[in-house]
């Protein structure tokens, strides 16, 4: 890296940290920083908005209370494991309904801590268009065969 580079890096740090900033607290993504003892450190506002409560809330949190899965959370064994993780998911809001996500989770070291960042996508829009979508190839293959208005309906 040219040393330009570093020292223009080096002279801006708050410029950079703020463009991160805005990100996570821009993104639709949910942004979830777990430390090692499995308690959530900070959410973004994407986080607190979709899980229904404000960010202060989730502080100290385990992150057992938001994930809601048989085979495991991502978050958990990422904590365990420090592997990268990515799969689909389900989680809680503060309200008890469930929300299909997609984790992807990483462990890294910042500033002496260890931490696992959670970035997860809500799948539900992505979920409710693959069924409308199903339901209307359905219906067209129906139509197709001939089949009469009543048993398209069914």
């Amino acid at each position: 890296m040219p040393a330009v580079t570093i020292i223009e890096q080096a002279e801006r740090p708050g410029q950079i940290l703020g463009r991160y900033r805005l990100l996570a607290e821009n993104m639709h993504d949910l942004a979830i920083f777990v430390g090692m003892d499995g308690r959530i450190v900070e959410v973004n506002a994407s986080a607190a908005r979709t899980y229904g409560a404000p960010a202060e809330h989730f502080v100290g949190m385990p992150v057992s209370q938001i994930c809601y899965c048989g085979e495991g959370c991502a978050i958990q064994t990422t904590l365990e494991s420090g592997e990268p993780r990515t799969w689909e998911s389900v989680h809680r809001r503060m309200d008890g309904t469930l929300l299909p996500v997609e984790v992807s989770t990483v462990r890294a070291e910042l500033g002496g801590e260890t931490l696992v960042l959670c970035v997860a996508r809500d799948l539900s829009h992505r979920r409710r268009r693959d069924l409308l979508q199903s339901i209307i190839h359905e219906i067209d293959c129906a139509i197709l065969r001939g089949d009469q208005a009543e048993n398209i309906q069914e």
